[in-house]
C-alpha cells in the first residue's frame, strides 16, 4: 500500500513538473533567422537572404502596430468622454482591426518570402513547423 501510494505521488509530482517546464517555455519565432539557420541548416547566403528579409518584415510591423496604437489611443480618448461618441469609436476600432489586417499580411507575405530562400526540402520542414506554430499558438474555441 505505501508503495502504490509512493507511486502515485512521484507520478503526480514528475507529470506536474513536466507539464510546468512545457508551459513554461518561450514560443519559437518563426521569423528568428539564427533559429531558423539551426533548424533548417540554412547556408550563410539564405541566412544573409533571410535576416534582410526579417529586417523588412518587422519594418512593416512595426508600422502596423504604430498604427494599431494610435488607434487604441483614440479609442480609449472617445471612450473616456462622458458621452460615447459612437462613430468615433467604431471609427477607430475599424483602424485597429486594419493593422491588425495589414500585420498578418505581412506575416503571409514574409512567410511565402522566405519560403522562395528555401530548398525543397527545407520548405517541407519549415511548412511543418509554421503548421505546429499556428495550430499551437491559441487553443480551439469552444462551443
Amino acid at each position: 500500500m505505501k508503495t502504490i501510494l509512493i507511486s502515485v505521488v512521484l507520478a503526480a509530482a514528475v507529470s506536474f513538473g513536466i507539464t510546468q517546464w512545457f508551459a513554461r517555455r518561450p514560443p519559437v519565432n518563426l521569423h528568428d533567422a539564427d533559429w531558423l539557420q539551426r533548424e533548417l541548416r540554412l547556408t550563410p547566403e539564405q541566412t544573409a537572404q533571410i535576416n534582410k528579409l526579417a529586417e523588412d518584415y518587422r519594418a512593416a510591423v512595426n508600422a502596423s502596430c504604430a498604427k494599431h496604437c494610435d488607434a487604441r489611443f483614440g479609442l480609449s480618448e472617445v471612450l473616456g468622454q462622458p458621452t460615447v461618441d459612437l462613430p468615433a469609436a467604431e471609427a477607430a476600432v475599424s483602424q485597429m482591426c486594419a493593422a491588425a489586417n495589414e500585420v498578418e499580411h505581412a506575416t503571409l507575405q514574409h512567410i511565402l518570402r522566405v519560403r522562395e530562400v528555401l530548398t525543397p526540402d527545407q520548405r517541407v520542414r519549415y511548412a511543418a513547423l509554421i503548421h505546429q506554430q499556428l495550430c499551437n499558438m491559441y487553443p480551439p474555441a469552444q462551443p
